[in-house]
């Protein structure tokens, strides 16, 4: 077991808009700070929601609600705090409130 600081990633929610991607950003925060770069590695997981591959260049169609995404975040040296920012996507419909996932799959340094 790391003696590293732990990292969470906090829950975010937003409204969809109309018929234009924007961007849902989740916290990341960590206990205490470090002297290394933590790096957090994450990708996102359909729910409830319909994700859509940004392959090629694609990102937001035809019955898609966020860009399936994956990347690695860094929270700085003597900082607690980074962003991940995934894209949703905006249609006309009406819908109730629909969910995906951020997984955080590696952790360096934390």
């Amino acid at each position: 077991m790391g003696t590293g600081p732990s990292v969470l990633v906090a829950n975010a929610s937003a409204f969809e808009g109309l018929n234009q991607p924007s961007l849902l950003n989740f916290p990341i925060s960590m206990n205490t700070t470090s002297t290394d770069p933590v790096e957090v590695e994450w990708s996102t997981t359909d729910g409830s929601a319909t994700g859509v591959s940004a392959t090629g260049g694609m990102a937001c169609g035809p019955n898609a609600d966020y860009v399936i995404d994956e990347g690695t975040e860094t929270v700085a040296p003597g900082s607690l705090n980074a962003t991940i920012s995934v894209t949703i996507c905006g249609d006309a419909q009406v819908e109730p409130d629909e969910t995906f996932t951020v997984n955080l799959t590696r952790v360096v340094n934390g």
